[in-house]
């Protein structure tokens, strides 16, 4: 069973047992125009980071899973605080999807999206990197196909850390990384499975965090209230009285008061 959260982050200007290798992934590079800015039409599920090689917030759109050709490209807006712009509908990059992860690379100063779906039976396991201007595919192996994996990028490591997630309905609790050029396996320990959790990386103390989430099975669905440090090399349970339960909560590092700020809430969904 499957439900549908739609909830637009705020996002401030701030800032994965084996090993799979490839030293040298070949990648399929889209240079195509955007298409000329339409009316933006928020998709089921999106997600928003800075993008600094822009100097703008880039909205990654989703859509409905009806009504819409799976074929279409994925979209991405840019709002200059009075309006949005479309950025890329590239047909030679990515397809549209819902759940899909996405975080921002600063090293690297490209948009990393991986996996996401468009319905039960079109779930993807793909890698994208957006610079920007062009959408480059990375052909590699990966985590396999995930639905609202957990997703953000560790700046002190310059690792993308993945945890999570969905995997053709299946939930996973396993945690993998992504250098730029490959993705490892890198712990089966720590929180339990789940989906969709708050993800962030803590640049005052050099770790990720992760709070709630959620996982659903026979008996029903269960809401998580935990928060967890990921420090590149084991998972560490917080006990500490923080938020209530919930799952679908958007989080952010705010660069200037050190402290990670947690917005939005989905408590309960109707099964």
């Amino acid at each position: 069973m499957r439900y549908l959260i739609s909830l637009l982050i705020v996002i401030i200007f701030a800032t994965c047992s084996p090993t799979i290798t490839s030293t040298s992934p070949p990648v399929l590079t889209s240079t195509s125009t955007p298409s000329p800015a339409v009316s933006l039409t928020l998709g089921t599920w999106h997600d928003m980071i800075y993008h600094e090689q822009v100097g703008k917030v880039v909205l990654v759109n989703g859509g409905p899973e009806e009504g819409k050709s799976s074929t279409d490209p994925l979209e991405l807006w840019s709002w200059d605080g009075k309006q949005w712009s479309l950025l890329s509908a590239d047909p030679d990059g990515p397809r549209w999807r819902n759940f899909a992860s996405v975080t921002y690379d600063t090293k690297r100063k490209v948009l990393v999206l991986y996996g996401g779906l468009q319905s039960e039976d079109q779930n993807y396991e793909d890698t994208w990197e957006w610079d920007g201007i062009n959408w480059t595919q990375i052909v590699n192996e990966g985590p396999g196909p995930r639905e609202a994996a957990g997703i953000t990028y560790d700046i002190t490591r310059e690792r993308v850390v993945l945890f999570g997630g969905a995997q053709s309905g299946r939930l996973m609790d396993d945690t993998w990384e992504w250098n730029g050029n490959e993705w490892t396996q890198v712990s089966t320990d720590g929180p339990s499975a789940r989906f969709p959790a708050g993800f962030v990386y803590d640049g005052a103390h050099q770790n990720v965090v992760l709070f709630g989430g959620h996982a659903f099975d026979d008996q029903g669905m269960t809401t998580y209230g935990d928060t967890w440090t990921w420090d590149g090399t084991s998972w560490v349970e917080i006990t500490t009285e923080g938020p209530s339960p919930r799952d679908g909560a958007d989080t952010v590092f705010l660069q200037d008061s050190k402290q990670i700020l947690l917005f939005g809430v989905q408590r309960s969904i109707q099964m």
